[in-house]
């Protein structure tokens, strides 16, 4: 028989999984193939036929990785980054290094690859076990728990989109952070992830409107800029239409500095046209630096190559006056800058994208 055509792989080709079977049998004919090189095994335990696996986008691996672990193991609460991804506030297949799950502590829980599952104790599991929510068929931590996860684990820089993608979306209040976080500090003194988590509830804003702007403001503020104001509204003079620049800066000296982030995902996604064509779209932003220039705003133009380049968004924003923030809070910010969130071993989901082994 081919083994493309194998029940478990139709079945996992079907559902858009690895494929692995409870029957020892099929299992076991499972991995003589990999041992043959027939099929590659991306995670231990679970198989693909190579041509198939390498064909596949980095968000159908990740997919198919964190939805067949869930399937091995029905019992897992997922958390930090896996559990934001299911949820839906990270598209950055980046962090998904590997599948976070959580546990009461002295609880025993199995893990299919050593090198690829990491298990996290929860502090408070009447509270964090007790008030689960379910994404995309997973079971995943409450998002409060989530957000502080991510602190724990992640740099400022990649905290900061999951948090604003959160209050955006109305999965967590500021408030119920707060209340959170106050809970957390009661019952560990040194909770992990604490401090950058309240920093994190300082600069995190909903009217952010994506995964771009969420990583510029991180950029800004890890620089030493003022906070910028996000997504304010003013009125075109001449149209009377609404515009809102990306990012808003009031300067001492009376002048007003509007920051635009252009990216090329707005011209070449067509939801985030909104049905207008690339031409309109180019249009629509001249015409909105028109009328704030109209105001009397000064504009600075940036792509996600100056926010990634440190440097020259430094530059940019410093030629322009866009004003730098005290020294205390320089001492804040250098905290930012400086959080490396938890390391973990080198294996990981990203090694596991190639062709991988069992």
């Amino acid at each position: 028989m081919d083994v493309g055509n194998h029940p478990a792989l139709v079945r996992a080709r079907d559902r858009h999984r690895l494929a692995w079977s409870d029957d020892a049998t099929e299992q076991h004919y499972l991995a003589r193939c990999r041992r043959g090189g027939l099929l590659v095994s991306p995670i231990r335990h679970a198989f693909a036929l190579p041509d198939e696996w390498r064909e596949l986008s980095d968000a159908e691996r990740t997919n198919r990785i964190i939805f067949t672990v869930a399937d091995m193991h029905p019992e897992y609460v997922f958390s930090s980054t896996t559990a934001a991804y299911l949820l839906g506030l990270d598209d950055s297949y980046a962090l998904q290094r590997r599948v976070h799950v959580a546990r009461s502590r002295g609880a025993a829980v199995s893990k299919p690859d050593h090198g690829l599952v990491h298990v996290h104790t929860v502090l408070d599991p009447a509270r964090d076990l007790a008030d689960l929510r379910e994404a995309q068929g997973c079971r995943v931590l409450h998002p409060e728990r989530v957000l502080l996860d991510c602190a724990r684990d992640l740099r400022f820089s990649e905290s900061l989109p999951i948090w604003d993608a959160a209050f955006r979306e109305g999965l967590v209040e500021p408030g119920s952070m707060k209340a959170f976080m106050d809970r957390c500090s009661e019952l560990q003194r040194r909770t992990p992830g604490i401090r950058l988590a309240r920093l994190l509830l300082k600069y995190a804003s909903g009217r952010s409107e994506n995964g771009g702007e969420s990583r510029a403001r991180a950029a800004m503020l890890e620089l030493g800029f003022a906070a910028p104001e996000v997504q304010r509204t003013f009125r075109d003079p001449s149209t009377r239409r609404e515009i809102r620049p990306d990012f808003l800066w009031r300067v001492a000296s009376g002048r007003t500095i509007a920051g635009e982030l252009d990216g090329m995902r707005k011209y070449k996604d067509e939801s985030m046209r909104g049905g207008r064509d690339v031409e309109d779209v180019l249009i629509r932003e001249k015409d909105r630096e028109t009328a704030l220039n109209m105001l009397g705003i000064l504009v600075v133009r940036f792509g996600m190559s100056d926010v990634y380049d440190r440097v020259a968004l430094q530059n940019k924003l410093a030629a322009i006056g866009v004003p730098h923030v005290d020294d205390d809070t320089m001492t804040e910010r250098m905290f930012l800058r400086e959080w490396r969130g938890q390391r973990y071993p080198a294996s990981d989901i990203l090694a596991r994208r190639g062709l991988g082994t069992e």
